[in-house]
């Protein structure tokens, strides 16, 4: 990788790396500190009201690192002439498997248990209950999954940098 396209394949590593990085620390900020915090310390139903506006405000910040991250991946590729060693082939599916979960997250999951948060549900109370539940299950379940996806990601693009030769092993 020499010249303006070693360059563009840097510029779009360092992109894709920041924008992982924004999201993946949202997501542990958020799941580790913020919901717990509030759940135990804000009475309910203030407590959900104000976790669902912060969930929502965050998954347009995971799904705009999404696009960053496959956007600079893309044009990384591109300017690697396509030349993905094993490291880029993890990078590229762990991106890919990542924004996949983010958009589920962001466009399914979360507008379901907030409509069963307005509708009156409370967790383990009665059908809806249930309901919310389950989806709140669901939606920690995809975030632990959607943090090992984007942590591989990281990963895998530090180990592409760190190869002597870029990508062409």
């Amino acid at each position: 990788m020499k010249g303006a396209m070693g360059h563009l394949s840097r510029a779009c590593a360092v992109a894709s790396m920041l924008a992982a990085s924004v999201w993946l620390g949202g997501i542990l900020a958020l799941g580790a500190v913020v919901a717990p915090v509030v759940f135990r310390v804000v009475p309910s139903p203030t407590n959900a009201d104000a976790m669902t506006l912060v969930f929502r405000r965050f998954d347009s910040v995971a799904v705009a690192c999404a696009v960053i991250v496959l956007v600079a991946e893309a044009a990384r590729a591109s300017a690697e002439h396509a030349r993905l060693g094993g490291a880029g082939i993890v990078r590229v599916a762990t991106a890919l498997c990542g924004s996949a979960l983010a958009t589920w997250q962001a466009f399914d999951l979360a507008p379901k248990i907030e409509a069963l948060h307005r509708s009156g549900a409370v967790r383990g109370v009665g059908d809806l209950g249930a309901q919310l539940d389950a989806a709140h299950r669901t939606a920690e379940a995809e975030a632990k999954v959607q943090v090992f996806f984007v942590a591989a990601f990281l990963v895998a693009s530090v180990l592409s940098l760190a190869s002597p030769s870029g990508e062409r092993r």
